[in-house]
């Protein structure tokens, strides 16, 4: 038998678009996830720098302000709160924006963004100080099956027709999407004939809402 051990009942905020750093004047959705079943009474509440601020599932930002800027979590009727997660608002030139959570596997956007309404021209991006993509049209950086050695300070600059600008460093940390598992035995000593129950014991990210598959080996053959 085997067992997913440990794993939370945290709810998870997103949001959408999935960026953690948008300009002034846009607008973002952030959404109070909590693993099935959920209860048809279910009450949401949200915060901000630890402050109540709205009630609902979903919490709505329109026509951001830099006022928006903050730590958000939330929490389900009868449950602990989320883990927090940052957004920031800015009306700097030019933002790197990247996912909320970055777990290893995952296909992984960056976007080299400027402020609405101004023509940005190619692109350029950089990771910990070393070029890893010349000046090209896209602004995107796309990183596929990201790895946890990936992780570090990565930039971008922006051609203008007044020149160029570059962003504030964002700082990307790839996480574990589980820790190694390890196998349990629930008795310290175990006789033959005895029954035995091995639990294969990891815990998975709190932010992801995935259902992990189990195999057991022995002798590296499947039991």
């Amino acid at each position: 038998m085997c067992y997913l051990v440990g794993s939370s009942v945290r709810p998870v905020v997103t949001f959408n678009p999935n960026w953690d750093k948008i300009f002034t004047t846009e607008s973002l959705t952030m959404t109070c996830n909590v693993r099935s079943p959920i209860p048809k009474d279910m009450r949401y509440t949200w915060y901000k720098d630890n402050n109540p601020i709205h009630t609902g599932q979903s919490f709505v930002i329109g026509d951001a302000a830099e006022h928006n800027s903050g730590n958000y979590r939330c929490s389900g009727s009868n449950m602990v709160t989320s883990d927090s997660v940052r957004l920031d608002v800015t009306q700097s030139w030019v933002i790197l924006q990247a996912p909320l959570y970055i777990h290893e596997g995952d296909d992984v956007t960056l976007r080299c963004h400027h402020y609405p309404g101004y023509s940005g021209g190619r692109t350029m991006f950089t990771r910990n100080n070393t070029v890893i993509r010349n000046w090209e049209s896209d602004s995107v950086f796309r990183i596929t099956n990201i790895s946890i050695d990936r992780s570090g300070k990565y930039t971008c600059r922006k051609e203008f027709p007044g020149g160029r600008q570059e962003s504030s460093d964002v700082s990307i940390s790839v996480k574990e999407l589980f820790r190694a598992p390890e196998i349990k035995v629930k008795t310290n000593q175990v006789l033959e004939g005895d029954h035995m129950t091995l639990t294969c014991d990891t815990s998975l990210s709190p932010h992801r809402q995935t259902d992990l598959q189990f195999a057991f080996y022995r002798d590296q053959l499947t039991v």
